[in-house]
């Protein structure tokens, strides 16, 4: 979070608005750039992470000071020294109210595989996020399920047998 200061996000003496990558132990990993933990800037208020199956992407759902909600790629390299570059955002339909984000990298569901889940608590469903198989940094469609099937979604998670599941403010629900 930015702290309510939005020149933190591009300060780099500051962690606030950024992404961390960290070790367990709270160190910064010994191949990260920079030796800094900071593997993201320009974020106000990241409410979800989400990985692609292989770890070249992490999406970002962040909610902006105007209101808006939207997801940002961060483009990860393979390469040694770890570095990363956020790429343009994809808007969340509003209202929205990101309820936190999973990848979808088990082999459960076919027609799943490499989506991007996000539970939006005000909207009251999960968005299933497509994105393209030759750019998976540019969402190519996205859909609404469960629409007001469950109340606002808060968490979101996929289990190893592929199962999705969901909570709200009172359920944990299993798809």
């Amino acid at each position: 979070d930015d702290g309510g200061n939005e020149r933190a996000q591009g300060d780099l003496a500051s962690f606030n608005g950024k992404v961390m990558r960290l070790n367990p132990d709270g160190t910064t990993p010994a191949d990260q750039a920079g030796a800094t933990p900071v593997l993201a800037t320009g974020f106000r208020s990241p409410r979800g992470l989400g990985w692609s199956p292989d770890g070249s992407v992490l999406w970002v759902c962040d909610a902006r000071a105007d209101g808006s909600e939207r997801l940002t790629p961060v483009a990860v390299t393979g390469t040694r020294p770890m570095r990363a570059r956020a790429r343009a955002p994809f808007g969340l339909p509003a209202p929205f109210g990101i309820g936190g984000a999973a990848s979808y990298a088990t082999s459960g569901v076919r027609q799943f595989e490499g989506n991007l889940f996000v539970g939006a608590e005000a909207g009251r469903y999960l968005l299933r996020v497509r994105t393209d198989p030759a750019d998976p940094l540019t969402v190519i469609s996205t859909e609404r399920l469960l629409e007001d099937r469950v109340g606002g979604i808060r968490a979101v998670t996929v289990g190893a047998s592929g199962a999705i599941y969901v909570s709200t403010s009172d359920t944990l629900a299993r798809i």
